[in-house]
């Protein structure tokens, strides 16, 4: 099995050899686009459908392959795509306040100094119950609906209940195809706490 990938972050990824030359790729673009749901219309919210960060914005793989390390935010490399590259210092902010979407016309490029005024006024610090995953979780990819979920909704009694009889973390991994650690959050309630059961 191939290695993990290093996640990266935005402006790791886009001084990746590869990076440049991905987004000129018709395929990439194609790629990239079928993983934004655009059925809202022109001016809604476009929702990143694939992998889903712990700060709640889209993480697309440039080159698509798991040994790459060259992973960038999913509203940057939209943004990108639309408008051409980002300048030096600055980043990409969205007008609606959704980290999730990718709609062009909702994301400005903003300097680091002025990003934190921005998101104070749309009412949404990074962390607490006024985040938007918290306001809007209807919104959040959690569990099988993220790109990157190996386990499904229906696995979780059935691990839960191995935990719970005492089989060892790793085992039950092997047998889900995860990682001993993988179990191990889903016990502590870390992972995966949006399907009923108890923490052990």
């Amino acid at each position: 099995m191939s290695p993990a990938p290093r996640a990266t972050c935005g402006r790791h990824a886009r001084r990746a050899p590869c990076y440049r030359a991905a987004l000129r790729s018709a395929s990439v673009q194609e790629r990239f686009w079928s993983k934004v749901d655009r059925s809202g219309g022109p001016h809604a919210c476009s929702l990143w459908q694939g992998a889903i960060t712990s700060s709640g914005y889209g993480n697309f793989g440039i080159c698509g392959r798991r040994i790459c390390p060259a992973y960038a935010e999913a509203h940057h490399v939209a943004f990108e795509l639309t408008y051409g590259p980002i300048r030096k210092s600055f980043v990409i902010a969205h007008r609606c306040g959704n980290k999730a979407c990718c709609n062009p016309r909702h994301l400005f490029e903003t300097e680091w100094s002025e990003w934190g005024e921005h998101a104070s006024k749309l009412g949404f610090p990074q962390s607490g119950p006024h985040h938007w995953s918290r306001r809007e979780p209807e919104q959040t990819m959690r569990g099988s609906r993220n790109g990157a979920a190996i386990l499904t909704e229906s696995a979780l009694p059935r691990i839960r209940r191995l935990i719970a009889s005492g089989v060892n973390y790793r085992e039950i991994g092997r047998r889900f195809g995860v990682t001993g650690a993988n179990i191990w959050c889903i016990a502590k309630r870390i992972s995966w706490k949006h399907v009923p059961g108890v923490a052990t």
